[in-house]
């Protein structure tokens, strides 16, 4: 009986045990892995959701809040003392003046009757000076005509002395003609001093001419900026409320006008942004924003270009200074905006969920094989939950949603998650 038993169950244990050694060698062929660099098997994981990179081109804003500045901006100054006896009517802050408009004018009487008795005593120096110069050139046509004199009577000398030695003529004589050149030689040197004289006078009328043409022009000036007139079409603002026959000292501010139609906004970056609108080389790039200002339940935007960075002391950021072209009339010089920056465009770039990477921008990317891989990824933006990256590769594979328990070097069953 025995015997009987073991004929049946003998073939059907042998066959038992060959079916677990084949599901043995099967398991063990479908769930391990062997790498030249990682020789610790790993066992096969459940099907996991793989997703591929896929290219395309970006154009990202960054957004800063920022402060409407005017280009132009003149300040209404008195530069006199004096009182008020012109406004432009119905002068008010807000309002728009065209270029080279009288808004003030100052009574300046005073000023104007110092600068006609300076014109006077300028007339009087001219004709001074005139009457003088006549004289000298009159004193140096009686100069030439003594040396003249004095060249003859040299010479008559000269024969005198012949005819004295050869005893032809008196001793008195000679002695005439010696004091006829002494009193021409005194006469010379007389209209010679007078001369001198006469340039010294006139030199000393020219010094006080040109001091008074000093204070004629200072006073001209004077009397100039008594009226005030507008540089440019623009926007009175501060401005004090004037009457006529007011007094107004000088250096007194009146207000100011602005060029409502050249308007900057100014607003400040973080470092980690400045990047974003510089070229390679470190130059800043022209980028193009745009301004927003609120209004209640509506927006008014303008367009606007970058122009400059200012070099502030400030470490964490910049201040970024952009030009408006064609501003809205609403938006005004002291206006708080928002600002958005059109950054360049980026090529080449993914955008990945931001569960797909780790605290140490790591991402998992699945090889040919569905073997994991670690990989360091460059971040250039994050958008809400999406990474925006630029080293992977097109149709690269990856884990979008990243597994710390996960190791690198194991196999995974890939599922393709488009």
């Amino acid at each position: 009986m025995k015997k009987l038993v073991l004929k049946i169950i003998g073939p059907i244990i042998i066959l038992v045990m060959l079916g677990y050694g084949v599901f043995i060698i099967q398991y063990t062929e479908n769930n391990v892995i062997s790498s030249q660099s990682d020789p610790i098997y790993r066992p096969k994981l459940d099907s996991l959701n793989v997703k591929k990179i896929k290219h395309q081109s970006l154009t990202l804003e960054s957004e800063a809040f920022g402060h409407i500045q005017t280009q132009q901006h003149f300040s209404v100054i008195a530069d006199v003392d004096g009182k008020i006896d012109f406004v432009l009517p119905n002068l008010h802050n807000g309002m728009i003046i065209p270029k080279k408009t009288l808004i003030i004018s100052i009574n300046v009487d005073n000023i104007k009757a110092k600068y006609q008795q300076e014109k006077i005593n300028l007339n009087q120096r001219e004709e001074e000076y005139k009457n003088i110069n006549n004289s000298i050139t009159l004193l140096n046509e009686e100069l030439n005509i003594a040396y003249e004199q004095r060249n003859l009577i040299r010479k008559a000398l000269q024969r005198q002395q012949k005819l004295f030695n050869k005893q032809a003529v008196s001793k008195e004589k000679l002695d005439q003609e010696k004091l006829d050149l002494l009193s021409t030689e005194k006469s010379i040197t007389n209209i010679k001093q007078n001369i001198n004289s006469q340039q010294a006078e006139l030199l000393k009328i020219k010094a006080e001419k040109e001091k008074i043409k000093i204070i004629l022009a200072e006073y001209q000036t004077n009397i100039e900026k008594a009226k005030i007139y507008t540089p440019f079409e623009g926007m009175l603002i501060d401005f004090q409320n004037l009457v006529i026959g007011e007094k107004i000292i000088k250096n007194q501010t009146i207000g100011s006008i602005i060029n409502h139609n050249l308007l900057d906004v100014n607003f400040y970056l973080p470092n980690q942004n400045i990047l974003r609108i510089m070229d390679s080389a470190g130059r800043l790039i022209p980028l193009d924003v745009t301004v927003s200002l609120s209004l209640g339940d509506r927006s008014i935007t303008s367009e606007g270009t970058i122009k400059n960075m200012l070099n502030a002391n400030n470490q964490a950021g910049k201040q970024i200074i952009a030009s408006l072209q064609n501003p809205s009339h609403l938006i005004r010089h002291g206006n708080f905006v928002k600002v958005n920056i059109i950054e360049p465009r980026l090529d080449h770039v993914a955008i990945v969920p931001s569960s797909a990477i780790d605290h140490n921008d790591n991402i998992f990317i699945v090889t040919h094989n569905n073997i994991l891989k670690r990989q360091k990824v460059n971040i250039i933006r994050q958008i809400n939950n999406d990474i925006v990256i630029d080293n992977l590769k097109e149709d690269t594979r990856y884990i979008p949603n990243y597994i710390d328990s996960l190791n690198e070097g194991t196999k995974i069953q890939a599922t393709i998650n488009e």
